[in-house]
């Protein structure tokens, strides 16, 4: 066979990749991860039949053939190529639950794109106000022949519209994910004397549960989900007594931003949504690490430095640092804050990710009482989720404009 590079044939530039990987594991059965930058496909056995190379970003650059690739190969991948990835399948429509500080009362729909609704009557509910509450989210997808296609293209696509939510929604956690996790949990009962403690897998089913939907449920006698202008929804603090799951008045504008987007630019706030969600599940564990994360999701976003030099003598770059450009970006995106005080958070995320400091609620959690330290970083935690969170928001209106 010949060496040639294989992306073309393959059609690689109008593909997703992903598939584009799925479709070989399983035409050949076998893949080696040699390095980072280098996977190897075979039959079981057999030598190499396939070279996958990539750039340090993980994108793929070059298809190679290897010693055991016939030209039946080929010919069968490209045909694959064309009807699994590239031929329009059915739709579908995916469904994925997930779970809000609020109750979901109304109904929205974006487009044909997804809509956002409550649970069907016979889904569990939280028994408390505020908690983990169930929404359900129903979106789009164009199916495959190939049934292993169409599932990753409903994960990964009602992957992307859970972190939309999150991202540019006060109220809306996500979902549970689909690694398997478990917990110790409390079984109770009437009598406290028969409590116990099993060892459960973390999940959310009722009998009506799957994953695909014959259509989007009908709207019915559901209201829509109350709007509030975003001025005061992104910045409005707390929750209030019978207060249900509300949405920012320009959630479509955002929506309509992202999705006009550049792959790069989306590419780009998704990273910053993913570090974004990390933060609230991880600030259930530790303050500390949620804080990291918080920062981080602000340097999702944060364009290259421009021009950088080096010094002749010890070859640090020279220029702007990484806290000025954190600062004046911060500045640019969310105003408000004063320059100390922006230095201040970029600092403490530093000392934490550095191991030189650990948040006061971390190192002895309600043992260390009301303190002015405890008090100063409930403060400046606070002032981190609303600062990240308008940071998101206006870098998506701004490309908007672009």
């Amino acid at each position: 066979m010949p060496t040639d590079n294989l992306l073309a044939q393959f059609r690689a530039d109008q593909v997703d990749q992903s598939e584009l990987e799925l479709l070989l594991s399983t035409h050949f059965g076998h893949s080696a991860g040699i390095s980072p930058q280098e996977i190897h496909y075979s039959r079981s056995g057999a030598q190499v039949a396939l070279v996958l190379t990539y750039s340090r970003d993980g994108e793929l650059t070059g298809i190679q053939a290897g010693p055991d690739m016939q030209a039946e190969d080929v010919a069968a991948i490209a045909d694959k190529v064309n009807t699994s990835l590239l031929a329009p399948g059915d739709a579908q429509i995916g469904q994925l639950v997930l779970f809000a500080h609020l109750q979901t009362t109304g109904r929205f729909q974006y487009r044909d794109v997804f809509q956002l609704l409550p649970m069907p009557p016979d889904a569990p509910q939280a028994p408390f106000g505020i908690g983990q509450h169930p929404l359900l989210l129903q979106y789009n997808v164009i199916g495959s022949t190939d049934w292993q296609i169409s599932m990753l293209r409903r994960t990964r696509i009602g992957r992307e519209i859970e972190l939309l939510c999150v991202a540019l929604t006060n109220m809306i956690r996500g979902g549970i994910g689909t690694t398997a996790r478990y917990h110790w949990s409390l079984i109770t009962s009437s009598d406290p004397g028969d409590w116990r403690s099993e060892f459960c897998q973390e999940a959310y089913t009722w009998p009506g549960a799957n994953g695909i939907a014959p259509a989007y449920t009908p709207a019915g006698e559901i209201a829509d989900i109350a709007r509030i202008p975003a001025s005061k929804y992104y910045t409005q603090r707390g929750i209030s007594l019978g207060q249900t799951l509300g949405l920012p008045d320009s959630f479509e504008q955002l929506l309509d931003t992202y999705f006009a987007c550049s792959r790069d630019d989306r590419d780009r706030f998704l990273r910053a949504s993913f570090w974004f969600q990390y933060a609230q599940r991880v600030g259930m564990i530790s303050h500390s690490g949620a804080f990291t994360a918080l920062v981080s999701a602000v340097e999702a976003l944060l364009p290259p430095p421009a021009g950088v030099t080096t010094c002749p003598q010890c070859t640090r770059p020279l220029g702007i640092g990484p806290t000025k450009r954190f600062v004046d970006f911060v500045e640019d995106h969310a105003p408000g804050l004063v320059a100390a005080q922006r230095r201040k958070l970029y600092a403490l995320r530093s000392a934490l990710s550095h191991g030189d400091a650990l948040l006061h609620s971390d190192r002895y959690g309600w043992s260390g009482g009301m303190t002015g330290t405890s008090v100063s970083e409930w403060a400046d935690q606070f002032a981190m989720w609303q600062v990240v969170r308008l940071v998101l928001v206006n870098w998506l209106l701004r490309r908007r404009d672009r």
